[in-house]
């Protein structure tokens, strides 16, 4: 087993990984979708890209989604009082 666990780089990132999906799980009922999943992706993107990229893109990503799910195929996801 201990042949199989990432070393280095790979274990940060599986910590940040996680760190961001437990963030994601307490903030998304209170903050709503986008911020929870701006986070998520972030956290996923920052150590691969400079982070003002990475913001952008998470932002982009989440709104993308969020108006994927709400307005294509009718799922509500949880929003803030902005709606969002």
């Amino acid at each position: 087993l201990s042949e199989l666990w990432p070393v280095g780089k790979a274990q940060v990132d599986i910590g940040l990984m996680l760190l961001g999906l437990v963030v994601f799980a307490l903030i998304v009922e209170s903050l709503g979708f986008v911020v929870a999943a701006s986070q998520l992706i972030f956290l996923m993107t920052v150590r691969r890209f400079r982070w003002p990229l990475a913001l952008l893109a998470s932002i982009g990503i989440s709104v993308a989604l969020l108006l994927a799910f709400q307005k294509l195929l009718g799922v509500a996801l949880p929003v803030n009082d902005w709606g969002w």
